[in-house]
């Protein structure tokens, strides 16, 4: 099968996205990026944790964007234009 390659850029955040985002790498689509949540402390010593996505992201080597608000944030946006 035939892949016509081209560059997407993947939002997601939890465990339920990870399979997804594997998939796309393993099936051939060149991921330019990951967008996910910012890093949020967690657990009882609330300690900064990574994002399942942004893990993922990391060990595939791909660049990971972290934006706090989209909102009003037309910066952002424009790195995508």
């Amino acid at each position: 099968m035939s892949i016509d390659t081209k560059k997407i850029i993947f939002w997601g955040t939890s465990d339920f996205a990870v399979p997804i985002l594997k998939n796309l790498i393993n099936f051939g689509y060149q991921v330019e990026a990951v967008i996910t949540q910012p890093e949020k402390p967690a657990g009882r010593l609330r300690v900064t944790m990574p994002s399942p996505v942004k893990k993922a992201a990391l060990e595939n080597h791909l660049s990971v964007l972290e934006p706090h608000n989209l909102k009003n944030d037309d910066d952002f946006f424009k790195k995508f234009s």
